[in-house]
């Protein structure tokens, strides 16, 4: 169970919208594509000239429009004249690779230095080409899954997306740190105490924070993962270099990069992060006195927590049929009803559904290997409502 939520947790950061690298919302710059149609050879390496027959690079106001958000990318070229640009030559370092395919529908450039670009009729042999060219040329990856990358070298930071055979690519400059995101984080979360934070993205609801910060050292992250203890935040788990801690309904996950870098995870998972990813080995001591526990066999235990009430997952290993047999009797007692479920489909599993307290509490008891004498399994979830 531990390991499918944190592997939600995996996902939930590949599945980020890029923001930009710089902070603070800059006036854009009306600058000028580099030529009208196709991905031609470099000629010169200075801005050109504007012409009434080039298509500007300009950058929305908006600041959904400056993040590489890919739906809002194409929203803007649905919007647009239909103008196909060349390779921005002149607005990259001189070695920067041109992507290798497809068409140029947008490219934007702003104050911040931030230059947004939106392929289309690409493909992932493309994408993955790009990427390689970028490697070749001294970028190093940050991140590399299937349709995502982030790259970077020097000062300057790439993020590329490809989805359904478009590409989005932000190249910015990371001079510009942004600030702690304070109100975005948890009350009271510890800053971190060193660095500058080159990558910042943040969730439309505000339930996750990623966060990567540079010109850091692994001395530092230790330091602050001993002051998140000291803040009341619990160790969850420590794979490999990634260290979980949780606390309440949140859980961070920190793990050092390359280069002086660490990288900060934040989500809000809605419920007790502790009682789930720590599992105990004991009848929960937070179980409500009304419910019988179950005293037989190895018991692993792991809840959650939240404003509509709580849920305990509990596994007996090893038990008999006939601790099973008087489990059930307790709950008789205890003023609830059970009843054995319809078990045609398996007869060597039993399942029981049992209420408690007029309803607050529904139960469900399902048994493996009920024929043996020793040696059941029994697992028990608990509902109760708030």
């Amino acid at each position: 169970m531990k390991k499918i939520l944190i592997a939600m947790v995996v996902i939930a950061a590949i599945l980020i919208t890029a923001a930009g690298c710089n902070g603070g919302d800059s006036e854009p710059m009306d600058l000028q594509a580099v030529g009208s149609t196709g991905q031609e050879e470099r000629k010169e390496q200075e801005k050109p000239p504007e012409t009434s027959s080039t298509p500007a690079i300009t950058q929305p106001d908006s600041p959904v429009e400056k993040n590489l958000d890919m739906n809002a990318l194409r929203a803007q070229v649905s919007a647009s004249s239909g103008d196909v640009f060349s390779w921005p030559y002149s607005y990259l370092p001189q070695d920067f690779p041109a992507y290798p395919g497809g068409e140029i529908v947008f490219a934007s450039h702003d104050d911040d230095n931030d230059l947004l670009i939106f392929i289309q009729d690409t493909n992932e042999s493309d994408f993955a080409a790009f990427g390689a060219a970028l490697k070749s040329a001294g970028w190093e990856f940050y991140m590399d899954v299937e349709g995502w990358e982030i790259l970077s070298r020097g000062e300057m930071f790439v993020i590329a997306i490809y989805e359904d055979g478009e590409t989005g690519i932000l190249v910015c400059d990371m001079a510009g740190a942004y600030d702690w995101p304070a109100e975005q984080l948890p009350d009271g979360l510890p800053v971190y105490p060193d660095g500058d934070i080159i990558f910042l993205s943040i969730s439309e609801d505000n339930s996750w924070v990623s966060l990567l910060i540079r010109n850091t050292d692994r001395r530092t992250v230790d330091e602050y993962i001993t002051t998140l203890k000291a803040a009341g935040w619990t160790i969850i788990s420590v794979e490999d270099d990634e260290t979980s801690v949780g606390k309440g309904t949140f859980m961070i996950s920190i793990e050092p990069e390359a280069d002086g870098a660490v990288s900060i995870f934040v989500m809000d998972f809605g419920f007790d992060v502790v009682g789930m990813f720590n599992e105990v080995y004991e009848w929960p001591e937070i179980m409500p006195s009304y419910v019988p526990e179950y005293t037989d066999g190895s018991i692993t235990a792991s809840w959650s927590i939240t404003d509509e009430g709580s849920t305990f997952y509990i596994m007996v290993e090893e038990t008999t049929r006939e601790a099973l047999d008087e489990y059930l009797e307790l709950l008789v007692e205890a003023g609830g009803d059970v009843t054995e479920a319809d078990n045609d489909e398996n007869p060597l599993i039993e399942m029981f559904i049992f209420s408690l307290e007029g309803g607050k509490v529904y139960m469900e008891i399902m048994a493996s290997g009920v024929f043996a004498v020793s040696g059941i399994d029994v697992s028990i979830y608990i509902s109760i409502s708030a």
